[in-house]
């Protein structure tokens, strides 16, 4: 089973677990708003800089959604999130 919310979708696993995504364009929205800037594209994976620190991050390209935990991790690396 599949629920959408404004800027997330729930899937639902056969055994009751939830499995949480974030839309791709909020994350992106969110990058711009720490003032990281999108590099360079490659074929599976966007580059994202922050300016303040030099850090950087690949996002997944093709992906509409992206899962919490990835998007957690790539938000950490980024801005301390």
């Amino acid at each position: 089973m599949v629920v959408y919310s404004k800027f997330a979708t729930f899937v639902v696993s056969k055994d009751k677990k939830f499995f949480e995504f974030m839309k791709k364009s909020e994350l992106e929205r969110r990058l711009k708003s720490l003032g990281c800037y999108l590099a360079s594209h490659g074929k599976k994976h966007d580059k994202w800089v922050n300016r303040k620190t030099g850090t950087f991050a690949y996002v997944p390209r093709h992906a509409d959604e992206v899962a919490t935990g990835t998007a957690s991790k790539i938000l950490k690396e980024l801005a301390g999130e």
